[in-house]
Parts: C-alpha cells; sequence; structure tokens
C-alpha cells in the first residue's frame, strides 16, 4: 500500500509540473499596438491552443497600428480578451462593463474574461483571492483566467467552478510553480519554435520593465514592503493551473 501511495504522489508532482509547461508567457512590453500585432501573428501561426491577451485596447491610436492589430486579432482561431468590470468589489450583484478593449479591437468569435481584482485591505494591497465568475449586464462573466481554462479543457474548468465557491484562494505553490517567459525580443526575433508554442495556452501581458501592473502575493515576502512581485498575468497563469492541476 506504501508503495502505491507514493507512486501516486510522484505522478501527481509530474502531473503538476507537466500542465504548468502548457502555459506560456510572452511580454507585450512596451512595443505598441504595431508590436503586440506581430507577435500575436507569429505566435498564432505556431499552432497554439489557446491565445490570452492581458493587454486593453480601449482607444484609438494610429490608424495603420490599429487596422493592422484588428486584422491580427479576428485571425486568431481560439482567443480570450481582458475586460474590466465597473465598481467591482466581488459582492453578488449585476456589474457593468466600465472598460478593457474597445469593441472594434474584439473579434466576434473572441472569448473575454474579466481582470478585475479582489486585494486584501493590508497595507501592501495583497493579491490573494479571485472570483471565479461574476453577473454582468444579466450574464455570466468568467474571471479571465477561467475563461482561459475554459478555452482549453472545458470540462476541468466547469468541474472547478461546480466545486468551489465563488470567490477562493490563488493556489501560488508557495511561489514554487514556474512557467515559460519569452520576452518581446525572443518572439520578433525568430528565437521561438514552433514546438515552444503548439497546442499550448500563451498569456500575453506586459512583465516588465518596472512594476506597472504588478503585485504582492502572500507567499513572497523577499521584497516587502518595498516591491511588489508578481504581475498580473503571472497571477492569472498560476489560477489557470491551479484550475487544470485538478
Amino acid at each position: 500500500m506504501r508503495k502505491y501511495l507514493i507512486f501516486y504522489l510522484v505522478a501527481s508532482s509530474f502531473s503538476c509540473v507537466s500542465q504548468s509547461n502548457e502555459i506560456i508567457l510572452v511580454n507585450s512590453g512596451n512595443i505598441g499596438r504595431k508590436g503586440i500585432a506581430k507577435e500575436i501573428e507569429i505566435i498564432n501561426s505556431f499552432d497554439p491552443k489557446v491565445i490570452v491577451v492581458d493587454v486593453q485596447f480601449s482607444k484609438k491610436t494610429q490608424y495603420n497600428d490599429d487596422l493592422i492589430l484588428i486584422q491580427t486579432l479576428w485571425e486568431c482561431k481560439n482567443i480570450v480578451m481582458a475586460s474590466v468590470l465597473k465598481d467591482y468589489t466581488g459582492e453578488d450583484k449585476n456589474y457593468q462593463f466600465t472598460y478593457g478593449s474597445s469593441p472594434l479591437f474584439i473579434p466576434l468569435h473572441a472569448k473575454t474574461g474579466f481582470i478585475s481584482t479582489l486585494l486584501e485591505k493590508d497595507d501592501l494591497q495583497t493579491m490573494k483571492l479571485f472570483s471565479t465568475h461574476e453577473i454582468v449586464d444579466g450574464k455570466i462573466e468568467y474571471h479571465l483566467a477561467i475563461q482561459t481554462a475554459l478555452a482549453y479543457d472545458s470540462v476541468k474548468a466547469l468541474r472547478f467552478v461546480m466545486e468551489n465557491a465563488k470567490i477562493i484562494d490563488i493556489d501560488f505553490k508557495n511561489g514554487a510553480r514556474k512557467f515559460k517567459i519569452f520576452s518581446a525580443s525572443q518572439l520578433l526575433n525568430s528565437r521561438i519554435s514552433k514546438k515552444d508554442i503548439k497546442g499550448k495556452i500563451v498569456m500575453i501581458g506586459f512583465l516588465g520593465p518596472g512594476d506597472d501592473d504588478k503585485f504582492f502575493t502572500p507567499h513572497n515576502k523577499r521584497h516587502r514592503p518595498y516591491k511588489p512581485d508578481m504581475y498580473g498575468v503571472e497571477c492569472w497563469a498560476n489560477i489557470v493551473a491551479q484550475v487544470l492541476e485538478r
């Protein structure tokens, strides 16, 4: 019996590691819409299972850059984009969208998921909890991470939503869970191949330079109280892994 238990625990640990390997993070950095469009074009050509865009295109900018981005987004088969809820508190009520991407940048076949956060009421506003879904304009809107998991494995994602309370702890694995991260430069300069992307979840979001969209988490005390330790898209990746590892 002990031998089978050890085998189960070892197999489970390998499962967790491999699932995290299915989630790839790409830095959108400060390369502008034309650069992001090129990132998405390259990623899409490598046949990912899901492309997640954790970037908001709320206003028009340069006409040509906007047009290129719109055309590129429409060419993605399975894409999830970020939404933001107005006056979000996590309470059970009917929310409204306040901003995110303009409808011009959201293809009709795209799914959206909210990135509005529930931060602790401590000095650091720690990122600890998330809501799996909310009612928005009378319809269910899933968290970006849940919507991503649904696009990758709907059975696991729906089971997760049904078996858990609406608001739950983010399982950061004490900061031990790691994801492969590619810079904009690596992607745009052909230092990534199809084998890195094919069949995987690719999440595009801001990963520096700087601390914009960066949060304190409960498990990394090294930088406290001076510096947050995890970017938003990394937090969402942890939730996606949390859902799919079950």
